[in-house]
């Protein structure tokens, strides 16, 4: 996805000091548009922080409260993806030594800024990769273009391994060629190759891939479609999962599949 949309530059000065971090403090400025490890994309400016959930749609937060120095951001949300629509937040950011951005949202949910500042404990910036984002791991701001935003190495929650390209995905010792993919709406279309891991059934048969993100930050995929014998059934198939709870339900009776990168 291509934002168009002008945007005033947010400069995030850093005071690592504040979130218990090594790395010494310097100004990490971050305009325009981004994509994240979890396929988010954001839209931010000096009083709005756009982000746009694959198949949900937007969730835009309106920056309230932004101390640069401290490097964190108290904001209210609203939009049909938000997962805590009219309440208040709070997001911290910080960069790593290599000087990428990343972002922890640390409080979510509460009724007030007064609820948000009454809240005295930080993130920790120490391990950003691994934790100190109340238990997990910060995630990663990346540079937004139009490639396939599921690229990378996953395994997902059954031990199994998933490479995507910007053309294949290979799992099992499967490989299926990526046709279609669009990231806004979170899927991705392709063709099952011919593979000695491949289900020989369904060998150069079409697919429909759905991908999500829940309110815990984790990745999901949902393989709705498969072995259909012509490209059209799928591209033209308006059936969807269900994203209310992807952990638990909405892949054609099943829970969706989590990837964990």
């Amino acid at each position: 996805m291509i934002f168009n949309t002008p945007v005033t530059a947010l400069a995030v000065i850093l005071s690592l000091g504040a979130l218990h971090c090594n790395n010494a403090g310097n100004a990490q400025t971050f305009t325009g548009s981004h994509r994240d490890t979890l396929t988010l994309q954001h839209l931010i400016s000096s009083q709005s922080w756009e982000i746009t959930y694959p198949g949900t749609g937007k969730c835009t937060r309106t920056l309230q409260d932004f101390k640069q120095s401290d490097g964190f951001a108290i904001y209210t949300e609203s939009g049909p993806a938000c997962f805590n629509a009219n309440t208040y937040g709070k997001a911290y950011f910080t960069n790593d030594s290599s000087g990428a951005l990343w972002y922890c949202n640390y409080i979510a949910g509460k009724a007030s800024a007064a609820d948000v500042k009454a809240v005295t404990t930080a993130p920790d910036a120490t391990t950003l990769s691994a934790a100190g984002c109340n238990g997990k791991a910060w995630i990663k701001m990346l540079n937004s273009d139009t490639n396939f935003a599921l690229v990378g190495s996953y395994t997902d929650n059954w031990s199994s391994s998933h490479t995507l390209s910007n053309t294949l995905w290979s799992t099992s010792g499967c490989t299926n060629a990526i046709i279609f993919y669009d990231n806004t709406n979170g899927f991705f279309l392709y063709q099952q190759q011919a593979d000695a891991g491949c289900y020989a059934a369904n060998n150069y048969r079409f697919g429909k891939v759905f991908w999500a993100v829940d309110s815990a930050s984790k990745l999901y995929y949902c393989q709705l479609l498969y072995d259909k014998q012509s490209y059209l059934d799928v591209a033209n198939s308006t059936t969807k999962p269900t994203y209310t709870n992807p952990s638990a339900s909405g892949c054609s009776g099943f829970s969706w599949t989590q990837l964990i990168r």
